[in-house]
């Protein structure tokens, strides 16, 4: 069997799609040796797909176009039935599909929250999402509450539908290294003083002038004793005016903004930290709550249902929409150490059950399905019911 890899988001700013499908791609190859795999790479991406890679010999590598026209209508779809038997892509397959496709749809917020997208944007993906969705073999999600939206809203049926939690890395553990930490504020530019962490793209969405009213509100209350409040995360080039907004403002004083933050060093940010603030407004997964815990780092979030969902009841759970809600959870967290302390100790068991293998597998076995639902006849109406298709999630 030749399944083929959509990476073109390899060449793009840092996101839950690029972790999920790298993730996904570092460990295909080893877990399935019976399987030939292409992994389909922007020049931009090709260095990171052969990190990747790592040598398995079950890999190759070939060119995808950038552009969504040569990426879903032409020539490219028309490449994938001479190369491969089943095509694994995010979000949209090609308009006429040539081999099965499995989707992962991260989420379907455009239709839940269309006021946070740009309504260009917004209208081609409510076109083409569903269009997608419904002629997958498999359609694949990181959460239980994105799977029922896509079932409801997009009429697939609940046995093409599965998903698992995402996993995370190994490399987010606590990080307690002295000289590494000061190492990382000096690069980060970030003072030798507490700070609480927004982690994330800068997007109105992620609700970070809620964050910032909240953080007023705390040093107001606490004063000289307030924490800094450091926001850390790449602009979005779709939100670009958003972004020189909350930047231009400089957000007051206290608050420092990083910018997009190396991978490597992700870890010891959120190890430094005296909590995670994400009030995000929705999210599909909400992957820096679960890699802050894996950190030991406390978690006051958004009753968003992807976050609370992922949270798992290890978080201190806020509605995005309350300020001063947001600043009272803060603030408990800050200035009750036994509560901070009783909150780090439940994340790490809350982020141990993360593992990208339940992801894995479970790719994997969509991809055999597709195959051979497509040997049976079954083509655009998808899959079997597949009894036993989700993995076990965290507890």
């Amino acid at each position: 069997m030749r399944v083929g890899l959509d990476l073109h988001t390899l060449g793009g700013i840092m996101q839950g799609s690029r972790t999920y499908i790298a993730a996904l791609a570092a460990r295909l190859p080893a877990a399935a040796p019976d399987i030939r795999f292409v992994f389909y790479v922007t020049e931009p991406g090709r260095a990171a797909a052969l990190a990747l890679a790592a040598g398995a010999p079950n890999v190759t590598l070939a060119p995808i176009p950038a552009g969504r026209t040569g990426r879903l209508i032409a020539p490219f779809p028309q490449r994938l039935a001479r190369e491969v038997d089943v095509f694994h892509c995010q979000y949209l397959a090609p308009l006429t599909p040539t081999v099965p496709c499995v989707i992962t749809l991260h989420d379907i917020l455009h239709e839940t929250m269309p006021q946070y997208f740009p309504r260009g944007l917004s209208s081609l993906m409510r076109l083409l999402y569903p269009r997608s969705a419904r002629r997958a073999a498999m359609v694949l999600t990181v959460s239980d509450y994105c799977r029922s939206e896509i079932m409801a809203r997009y009429g697939v049926a609940p046995e093409r539908v599965a998903f698992v939690h995402s996993g995370l890395d190994a490399a987010f553990a606590p990080v307690t290294d002295p000289p590494v930490l000061a190492g990382l504020r000096e690069r980060l530019g970030i003072p030798d003083s507490p700070y609480i962490l927004s982690l994330g793209r800068i997007e109105p969405r992620k609700n970070l002038p809620g964050l910032v009213a909240a953080y007023r509100l705390l040093r107001a209350r606490l004063g000289a004793a307030a924490p800094l409040l450091v926001i850390a995360g790449p602009d979005d080039g779709l939100f670009a005016a958003f972004g020189a907004q909350i930047r231009g403002s400089g957000g007051g004083e206290g608050i420092i903004f990083c910018g997009g933050v190396p991978q490597a060093d992700l870890p010891g940010l959120l190890s430094g930290a005296a909590v995670l603030a994400y009030p995000s407004f929705g999210e599909g997964f909400g992957l820096p709550v679960i890699e802050a815990m894996a950190c030991g780092t406390p978690v006051v979030a958004s009753t968003a249902p992807a976050v609370a969902e992922v949270a798992g009841g290890a978080a201190l759970l806020v509605n995005p929409h309350d300020t001063a809600g947001l600043a009272d959870a803060l603030c408990r967290v800050l200035t009750d150490p036994p509560l901070a302390r009783d909150m780090a100790a439940r994340g790490l068991l809350r982020a141990a059950g993360f593992d990208w293998n339940n992801a894995v597998t479970l790719a994997l076995t969509a991809y055999r399905r597709a195959v051979d639902g497509r040997k049976r006849g079954e083509g655009r109406r998808g899959l079997r019911r597949p009894g036993g298709i989700i993995p076990p999630g965290p507890p």
